[in-house]
């Protein structure tokens, strides 16, 4: 291999495409492309300077290792893994994901290496070739900042509100486990917490709401297409995958809303988002703003370790390489970096979120603002402070039911804690009195298989509005129905 071709090599295979499609400022930019492809090239360089021959051993294994290092950054490798047979059979799922990373990244060494060392440059050319073309699809497909930016944080003017309307404020606290869940048996102290905070700010509460199903994406579309009766679940599922939602074909979003009958009440809708379920395809929603991996500029609160730093590994890791992953979960051992993805950086933002959210209910002429939020879902962040902890997102799969339901009550608590001081903004403004909120869980926190119903099904629901005062009831009824009879006008008709 001459030095020209040799030079060639470098330049493709170091190139760290994702980093020019991560939405990073300038410094970054220069910083990140210093790191991750000068000085690799320079060491490039260095290894041509000292090599015996073309043909040596250790030379083809260089080769096959940066051959394997750029398919792996260009085509996402460990998106794959849970496709490689668990042979070893390991139970513990992360575990069985590295340990398959790893097996396919010395598998692929091997293979390039017995290819270059048997077909020599002519190997070594189709190869490029063949890597050449991963790093421009890889460029120039949609796993970018600026495609999510313009899709899925959709801003459009906010009108001052002058005319004083009567605003509709609907929060979805995924996976809150209900007042008389079996995580609330287990602690008490929560539980008088949740009813004392409905209490203090003029909520009916249902103590024993539960939720049709357990999952957010069959959960969420009857809840506000209005379907509420039991007896129909079956038909509801159908409707579910023919009608209400549809799978999402972009990385970030896993499922669209198609059939939205309470949305279709109101006239202009703020959007607040995860990346679980879009509902900002509605043809009356005004703004949507969906959790944004890429944005600079969050507020995290207090215990979040180094946030920039945590972006950008974060951002690495989930254009899906082994090697970043690795490098990701490295760091996240030792503390260096949290995960800011989804559901882990909402929490680290959820403070910040509802600081939007509040801005928007305020200032806004939108009649209905809605705000579906991965909190207090799984993995857990918070601490007994409420400040952000990354390690307890971590090791799941070794906590006992007490530790999680410990844990999950805990974070119930924050959530708690942060809805007050959001309140206590909002109670100040012209706003309150008129205000009609639902906080509601899609489902229960999913911690106890033993206890099924109380931990999988049980929910959060209550409401405030203008006529109704504080009252905590004790109907047995699902939150599909409760929604129903507040919002729907032809309930039960």
């Amino acid at each position: 291999m001459d030095k020209i071709s040799y030079f060639f090599l470098g330049t493709i295979l170091y190139l760290p495409a994702w980093i020019f499609k991560s939405g990073f400022s300038i410094f970054e930019l220069v910083v990140l492309f210093c790191i991750l492809y000068v000085i690799p090239l320079i060491f490039h360089f260095i290894i041509f300077k000292y090599k015996k021959n073309n043909d040596s051993k250790l030379f083809i294994l260089y080769l096959s290792i940066i051959f394997t290092y750029s398919l792996d950054q260009n085509y996402g490798m460990m998106s794959y893994m849970d496709r490689v047979p668990n042979f070893l059979n390991i139970k513990i799922y992360p575990i069985y994901i590295y340990t398959s990373g790893i097996i396919t990244v010395l598998t692929i060494i091997s293979i390039i290496f017995i290819y270059i060392y048997k077909t020599k440059s002519n190997g070594t050319k189709i190869l490029l070739a063949f890597t050449f073309a991963a790093l421009i699809i890889n460029l120039f497909d949609n796993r970018n900042a600026n495609v999510f930016e313009k899709n899925y944080n959709i801003t459009n003017e906010i009108k001052v509100n002058l005319n004083n309307k009567p605003k509709t404020l609907i929060l979805i606290l995924d996976e809150m486990s209900g007042i008389n869940s079996f995580e609330s048996d287990q602690n008490l102290g929560t539980k008088n917490k949740i009813e004392e905070f409905f209490k203090k700010y003029n909520f009916v509460y249902y103590k024993n709401a539960f939720s049709l199903s357990s999952s957010s994406r069959f959960s969420i579309p009857m809840l506000f297409n209005f379907a509420h009766d039991d007896k129909k679940i079956k038909y509801y599922e159908k409707l579910n995958f023919t009608e209400w939602i549809e799978g999402s074909k972009y990385w970030l979003v896993e499922a669209h809303m198609k059939q939205n009958n309470f949305f279709d009440l109101y006239n202009k809708i703020e959007i607040f988002q995860s990346m679980h379920l879009n509902f900002c395809t509605h043809k009356n929603v005004n703004s949507c703003f969906q959790y944004n991996p890429f944005k600079r500029d969050y507020k995290y609160i207090s215990g979040s370790n180094n946030p920039n730093f945590s972006r950008i590994i974060s951002l690495w890791k989930i254009q899906g390489s082994i090697f970043s992953n690795f490098i990701w979960r490295t760091l996240r051992e030792f503390s260096f970096i949290d995960n800011i993805l989804e559901p882990y950086g909402q929490k680290m933002i959820f403070e910040d979120l509802l600081d939007k959210v509040n801005y928007t209910l305020i200032n806004s002429d939108s009649d209905l603002i809605f705000a579906h939020i991965l909190v207090p879902h799984k993995p857990y962040g918070y601490n007994e402070n409420c400040e952000y902890d990354g390690k307890r997102s971590m090791r799941y799969y070794k906590m006992s039911i007490l530790n999680k339901v410990t844990q999950h009550n805990i974070e119930r608590e924050c959530v708690i804690k942060f809805l007050d001081k959001m309140f206590e903004k909002i109670i100040l403004t012209d706003s309150w009195q008129d205000l009609n909120i639902a906080i509601f869980s899609d489902h229960g926190a999913r911690v106890s298989k033993e206890n099924f119903n109380e931990s999988y099904f049980s929910s959060i629901f209550a409401v405030k509005s203008k006529n109704l005062k504080s009252f905590g009831r004790n109907d047995i009824s699902s939150i599909q129905y409760l929604f129903s009879k507040y919002f729907n006008p032809k309930h039960n008709k």
